[in-house]
C-alpha cells in the first residue's frame, strides 16, 4: 500500500486541510498517555468518553482534587486525571 514516495504524498495530501492547531493537539496525544481524541478531534481520556476539558473544570472550577476527581468519575483511575490535567495545563489556550 505505501510502496514508494508516491503513495506516502497522496496519504499525507488528505489531511493538508486540518488546521496547524488541531495537527499539533494531535501530535501532543500521541505522547501523552492516557490521552486520545474522539471522532470530533476532542481530547478525551483514552478508553472513556470524558474529555480532558471536564476533567479541568471540575478541578479549576470547582476545586476539585485529582482524588476527588477519581471519587466522582469511579471508572477513572489516578494517573488518567493526572495525565488529563497535565494536558490540560499544556494546552489551555487550545482548550
Amino acid at each position: 500500500m505505501f510502496a514508494g514516495s508516491a503513495g506516502m504524498a497522496g496519504y499525507h495530501a488528505e489531511y493538508q486541510h486540518f488546521p496547524v492547531i488541531f495537527s499539533r493537539l494531535m501530535s501532543d496525544a500521541m505522547t501523552s498517555p492516557h490521552i486520545t481524541f474522539n471522532p470530533n478531534g476532542v481530547p478525551c481520556i483514552d478508553g472513556t468518553r470524558h474529555r480532558v476539558i471536564d476533567i479541568a473544570a471540575d478541578h479549576v472550577a470547582h476545586g476539585y482534587s485529582a482524588a476527588q476527581i477519581v471519587e466522582q468519575y469511579p471508572d477513572l483511575t489516578p494517573a488518567q486525571v493526572h495525565a488529563a490535567l497535565t494536558y490540560y495545563y499544556d494546552h489551555q489556550a487550545e482548550l
